[in-house]
């Protein structure tokens, strides 16, 4: 009946001009199911690429994933400014995945501006058409890349902004819970 959604005016477009992935945590145990190696993978493949890490952090996730293109912002006081930072987001889950990907983050980065590029698993829910879905790392690699080019990346979060504006828009989505509720009491 309500779907997953965000406030738009809480967000902002990103203004991020260059090719640069977010990655949004937190990275403590047990509370992400994301694909590290995967991760890990694409960070030593494109060292030109900066990688953004938002959220509380582990040690051990950021010895795996310390290097130099890597940044590790920990828990912001401003989430929506660090992530508009950023022009990409990352959010790969394994193909063991239970979790239906992780809808509110991929539509807060719509809300952005910004293209998501995830697995299968992680796109579960999520519009096809603006949604970067890879099968495999080398497929990851090859996206990535792609969206070096701004029309491209910019396109893709346009599109994705103006689908999150119409149908992930939670003032729409209260207004239909507001509606349940009164028809159920009525």
């Amino acid at each position: 009946i309500v779907r997953p959604a965000v406030k738009m005016d809480e967000f902002i477009t990103t203004k991020c001009n260059s090719l640069r992935v977010a990655v949004v945590g937190p990275f403590l145990p047990g509370t992400q199911n994301y694909d590290w190696k995967l991760i890990s993978y694409c960070v030593k493949k494109l060292p030109q690429i900066e990688f953004v890490f938002i959220g509380s952090v582990d040690k051990f996730f950021k010895e795996k994933l310390d290097m130099k293109n890597s940044i590790f912002l920990g828990r912001v006081e401003n989430y929506v400014e660090a992530l508009s930072s950023c022009s990409v987001l990352l959010s790969p889950y394994p193909k063991s995945s239970h979790i239906i990907g992780s809808k509110t983050k991929m539509l807060e980065a719509g809300a952005c501006q910004m293209p998501v590029i995830t697995t299968p698993e992680g796109a579960l829910g999520m519009p096809d058409n603006v949604i970067i879905t890879c099968q495999n790392r080398e497929e990851f690699i090859k996206k990535l890349q792609e969206l070096n080019d701004d029309g491209i990346r910019g396109s893709i979060g346009k599109e994705f902004q103006k689908i999150v504006k119409i149908k992930y828009n939670a003032d729409v989505e209260i207004k239909k819970l507001i509606k349940v509720y009164e028809e159920f009491l009525n």
